[in-house]
């Protein structure tokens, strides 16, 4: 007997009896329609596509016993499911023998119109993200000549229009096809319609025509559209996914999705088509400067305001499902060169923006310090875990007696779930690499849990890691926080699924207890907004309110900034679009372009742009009076000489071009 080698089928016919004479495997409590907590979700990484594709028995399944004869047991799982699923696409196959495989695939996906429960009495009803196309149906599918697809993106089957940002104060409109095809030898007139599972407010499906018709033997197009409306989102989560697990308040992904339904006027079995989005709106604040000059010689304050379009839903949020948009502020210690070229990767591993700040100055005792690191990629991640993207900080904290660093790592800190079951719960993950000890940060990623309020947690470029100073401990190395022990030092280093690294910072550093721009001091002052939760111990207390009416405290240490070698004030805007989520604003030093005059006798003044210390030659330090933001004066001191001068304030130093010439 051989085989067709085009369609795989026997070129003699065989015809195969199959008997259930061995044994009948029987479960208890059977819940038909239902599926078992253990089965996984889509949508697939990265692009939100449709995944699974479809659903099929699993439960109750009867397979041989391997080395016993004739016996056979249940076994259930996804190993039940696919062999379920492979019978049943040989058996159609076979049907229909010059058919494409996305026909096949098509074939039993359009003709899965069961739904699916969480339990018999079927009240909850899964969404598209869980369970695909419905569960399979055998006779449907033998039934059935019409088939239809994903028309817009090669090799799909449901339409998946993926992540969609949407402006807060716009709308988004997105269409794609669905292609229609008659393989069999009548024209099918066919209804249709839109069912929502689920449905979300400010988010519709709609079909390009109420009713059409395929003639045999012909393909044709159906238009559908997104149509997403930003002030209408908020961070709804479908009815059959739980707010926690294991008593632990998860992350949920907000889907839109349903079937496009096709209804025949004839007796041929109707016909569904997957509909599926994940959308969102978005924010558009920024600060309303880009860069600070400080007006005082090392030490001061200033406010950063923040303006533009914010989401705001409402009062209640976390599991009231209302939005604010958040904004977190770092001291920024890495920019890529990368940051704002035209041809900028795309990549989510490659470092934009790395910041570093910590509650050390408010926190008493110090050794309750929380330090928290600002990541910036130039490309979304589909989660914040190393399957979205494999982050991880280095960190050295001293030489293994109680010394200071030595340029050897100690500690390494990378985005991680809580574990089997916990899967949508996420917490920096921390390793002893002396001790090879590994424990989860107490403090959830983005600083703040879901039950709390929405960080924007899934498809995002920006990430928060807090973790406990306390928790950088081991054996010969005192936990970051206590007296004496408060410098360290860092590097980012990112990896792709492989393993492979992708990118690095150089090696930073920071000082707990020195901070050059200090950005944990909301509570001293009046009328910033935050959010916080006392219910949770290990949530963020500094997450800003991202909107128009709020600001961001910022006290400096000119000595601290510069010894850290910090670039600025680093904005994490967690609700802005892709591209779009940090601001930089420059902690600036003087720019001197020149002076005037350029000789004088000592008393003489000397005309400067921005600055607060001048300098002679001779390190002679001159008497300053600031009259502007961008203006000084300063006297020529005794024991001045000829030569450059430089102007100085708490961000840095600039030498002014050319020399001055002090007079007799």
């Amino acid at each position: 007997m051989g085989f067709n080698p085009t369609t795989g089928v026997p070129t003699t016919p065989v015809n195969v009896t199959i008997n259930n004479d061995n044994a009948v495997v029987t479960h208890g409590g059977a819940a038909p329609d239902t599926i078992p907590s253990y089965s996984s979700r889509g949508p697939r990484l990265p692009d939100s596509a449709t995944k699974p594709d479809i659903a099929a028995p699993a439960e109750v399944t009867a397979v041989a016993i391997s080395r016993s004869g004739t016996s056979v047991q249940n076994f259930n799982g996804t190993s039940s499911a696919t062999p379920h699923v492979a019978g049943m696409m040989a058996l159609l196959r076979q049907l229909h023998a010059t058919w494409t495989v996305q026909e096949l695939n098509a074939l039993a996906c359009n003709t899965a119109t069961h739904d699916l429960f969480t339990d018999n009495s079927h009240t909850v009803q899964y969404g598209v993200g869980r369970i695909g196309a419905g569960r399979v149906d055998l006779t449907n599918a033998a039934n059935a000549n019409v088939v239809a697809y994903n028309g817009t993106d090669a090799n799909l089957l449901g339409v998946s229009f993926g992540v969609v940002e949407t402006p807060v104060d716009s709308s988004s409109v997105v269409t794609k096809n669905i292609t229609v095809t008659n393989k069999g030898a009548t024209n099918v007139t066919f209804n249709t319609s839109v069912q929502n599972d689920p449905a979300v407010a400010g988010a519709t499906f709609t079909l390009g025509s109420a009713n059409f018709t395929v003639n045999a033997g012909t393909t044709m197009t159906i238009p559908v559209t997104l149509t997403a409306t930003g002030n209408l989102l908020k961070h709804a989560r479908e009815a059959s996914v739980a707010a926690t697990q294991s008593g632990n308040p998860r992350q949920w992904l907000t889907e839109a999705g349903g079937y496009a339904v096709f209804t025949p006027t004839d007796s041929s079995p109707v016909l569904r088509v997957e509909l599926y989005a994940a959308p969102k709106p978005v924010s558009s604040m920024h600060a309303t400067v880009t860069g600070v000059v400080p007006a005082a010689p090392n030490t001061g304050s200033f406010n950063i305001n923040l303006s533009g379009s914010a989401v705001n839903t409402g009062a209640s949020l976390g599991n009231g499902f209302d939005i604010v948009s958040l904004v977190k502020a770092f001291e920024l210690q890495y920019a890529s060169p990368d940051a704002g070229a035209p041809a900028a990767p795309a990549d989510k591993n490659v470092i934009k923006y790395v910041g570093i700040t910590s509650d050390y100055v408010t926190r008493a005792p110090t050794t309750a310090t929380r330090i928290v690191w600002g990541f910036d990629g130039f490309g979304d991640a589909a989660e914040t875990d190393f399957d979205g993207s494999d982050r991880e900080i280095f960190i050295d904290t001293g030489d293994g007696a109680g010394g200071p660093p030595d340029g050897n790592f100690d500690f390494a800190v990378f985005l991680a779930d809580a574990g089997t079951g916990l899967e949508n719960v996420y917490l920096p993950e921390i390793v002893k690499l002396h001790s090879g000890a590994a424990l989860f940060s107490s403090f959830f990623t983005n600083g703040l849990n879901a039950a709390v309020a929405d960080t924007n947690a899934y498809n995002n470029s920006a990430v928060t890691i807090p973790v406990g100073a306390s928790q950088l401990a081991d054996t010969g190395y005192p936990a970051l926080g206590t007296a004496g022990h408060t410098f360290f030092q860092y590097q980012v280093v990112t990896f792709d699924r492989n393993g492979n690294e992708v990118d690095e910072t150089p090696v930073l550093s920071y000082d707990l207890s020195k901070p050059g721009l200090e950005v944990e001091n909301s509570g001293n002052v009046a009328g910033v907004q935050t959010v916080f939760s006392s219910t949770f111990a290990n949530v963020e207390n500094f997450m800003y309110k991202d909107l128009p009416t709020n600001f961001i405290p910022v006290n400096y240490n000119g000595t601290n900034f510069q010894a850290n070698g910090s670039i600025g004030v680093m904005l994490l805007h967690m609700h802005n679009g892709d591209g779009n989520r940090t601001d930089v604003v420059a902690f600036r030093k003087p720019t001197v372009s020149g002076f005037s005059p350029t000789s004088g006798k000592v008393g003489d003044q000397i005309n400067f742009g921005p600055g607060t210390v001048v300098k002679f030659f001779n390190n002679k330090v001159a008497t300053v009076n600031v009259l502007t933001s961008n203006t000084l004066v300063a006297t020529v001191p005794a024991g001045a000489v000829t030569g450059p001068i430089r102007v100085s304030n708490a961000a840095g130093s600039t030498t002014a071009p050319g020399n001055f010439t002090v007079l007799p």
